[in-house]
C-alpha cells in the first residue's frame, strides 16, 4: 500500500499532546502515521493495542492509514489531550482505514 500525507506543520499558539490510537482482536495491522514536521511513521506487522502520541503544534493536520493484516475487527482513534476527536473502525483482510483531524 502507497500512501502520501499532506499536513501543514503551521504554527500554533500552544502544542498539543495528540495520539493515535489503534484497538481490536485482528492479529496485526500496517500503520502509516504522520507525526512531527510531516515525517511519515510506519510500521507493519503491529500487534494490538498500537499507540503513539506526538506533541505538535496546535494547527498540526493528523493523519493515519491503518490497513488490517488479519482477518478480525480493528479501530482507529486520534485524541487531543487524552479526549478521541475520530474514530473509525473495519473487519477483515486487507480492509483500510483512513482518519483525520486538525488539531486546532
Amino acid at each position: 500500500m502507497l500512501a502520501l500525507f499532506l499536513g501543514a506543520a503551521g504554527c500554533g499558539s500552544k502544542p498539543v499532546d495528540a495520539t493515535y490510537r489503534v484497538t481490536g482482536d485482528t492479529s496485526s495491522v500496517h500503520i502509516l502515521a504522520m507525526i512531527e514536521n510531516g515525517r511519515i511513521l510506519e510500521v507493519t506487522g503491529a500487534k494490538l493495542p498500537w499507540e503513539e502520541t506526538i506533541t505538535v503544534p496546535r494547527s498540526q493536520e493528523l493523519d493515519i492509514s491503518v490497513t488490517n493484516e488479519g482477518d478480525g475487527e480493528f479501530i482507529v482513534e486520534i485524541l487531543i489531550n487524552g479526549s478521541v476527536k475520530a474514530r473509525n473502525s473495519d473487519k477483515g483482510k486487507g480492509a483500510i482505514v483512513n482518519l483525520s483531524y486538525s488539531a486546532n
